[in-house]
């Protein structure tokens, strides 16, 4: 019999969405408590599965405890509950919105095969990357906020737009664990080579680049944008706050003049503040 949420402790979760996701976290205020806590809950297991590739273990450890992480979800499931508080409020939260858990797994196993690809081939290729690490946490979102299924299409365009985002901002720390998402065959259309990116100089030719991949991101933001609409009114500004924290992202790099080696591109809280008191007004207008 499932839990009522009041019974679930996301304090685990939340603290992961915290530490890990400020602009998710800023925009989750704006939903009701029900709804933000099963946001935590969703966001706290995509963030664990994620920690588990982005660690600096060998890809035979990772993918160890990717197949445990894995195991356990399919135990948290076949019980009902688990012992490890962010599995057990994503198996909760799932339940109690009717979150196929197919997703979970999918996610699992999507990340899982970016153990084996540390270089991106195409976009086709970094398009299924990005469905599995930002699509899917956007289709579950969708079901927790009870949106219809037609606006399923445009919640993947959002996850999709926010993981190329974090893609080109974060550049520099990929490649310090050995992985250029960066699609090869776009790199040597405009000339780049890996070295070069190594090297962290912004040339004309990397400047070009980048402007490709921004306008790009834009263009899956812009079709999201069209989707807020179809969502349950009391989720539409979290979620259109949240796109636009993520977009205005790539305006943060433009300002850099596409310098995203020598620091860590950003969106100050002030900022998100500040865009956020603007859309209330506006909405209020």
């Amino acid at each position: 019999m499932m839990h009522p949420a009041s019974s679930i402790d996301f304090s685990a979760s939340k603290a992961l969405c915290e530490q890990y996701a400020t602009s998710f976290s800023m925009a989750a205020q704006f939903l009701p408590e029900e709804k933000r806590n099963a946001a935590y809950a969703l966001y706290g297991f995509c963030r664990a599965t994620d920690n588990i590739t982005d660690s600096r273990k060998t890809a035979p450890q990772k993918k160890k405890e990717l197949a445990e992480w894995k195991n356990e979800l399919h135990a948290a499931w076949d019980k009902g509950q688990s012992g490890n508080a962010l599995l057990h409020a994503f198996v909760r939260v799932c339940e109690q919105y009717a979150i196929p858990p197919s997703l979970g797994f999918a996610l699992i196993e999507g990340l899982e095969k970016d153990l084996q690809h540390v270089r991106i081939a195409n976009f086709e290729a970094l398009h299924d990357y990005c469905y599995a690490a930002g699509a899917i946490p956007g289709l579950l979102m969708a079901f927790a906020l009870g949106a219809e299924k037609k606006s399923h299409p445009y919640a993947i365009a959002l996850g999709i737009g926010m993981q190329l985002t974090n893609i080109l901002r974060d550049i520099k720390e990929d490649l310090q664990l050995n992985r250029i998402y960066l699609p090869q065959s776009e790199l040597q259309q405009f000339g780049i080579t890996e070295h070069a990116i190594a090297q962290g100089v912004v040339t004309p030719a990397f400047v070009q680049f980048m402007q490709f991949q921004i306008a790009r991101a834009r263009s899956y933001y812009a079709e999201a944008e069209q989707g807020i609409g179809l969502l349950p009114e009391e989720a539409r500004p979290a979620i259109y706050l949240c796109l636009q924290y993520y977009r205005e992202i790539l305006s943060a790099i433009e300002a850099k003049h596409y310098d995203v080696f020598s620091s860590r591109i950003f969106v100050s809280d002030a900022r998100k503040r500040e865009m956020a008191q603007f859309h209330t007004l506006y909405q209020q207008a």
